[in-house]
């Protein structure tokens, strides 16, 4: 028989990552936000205009 193969990632290890990155983004989040801005107008796909008959 086959020896079982090794794992590829440890996934402890990773969800310990994603919660540290996680509390990251929680501490950092308010000062995005404080200094994020929308665009000044949305656009939302060309305009199609209808040629006159």
């Amino acid at each position: 028989m086959k020896a079982q193969k090794e794992p590829m990632f440890d996934t402890v290890q990773t969800y310990k990552k994603a919660g540290e990155s996680l509390d990251f983004l929680m501490k950092v989040g308010p000062a995005l936000e404080e200094k994020a801005q929308a665009p000044s107008q949305e656009k939302q796909g060309r305009h199609r205009s209808k040629a006159a008959a």
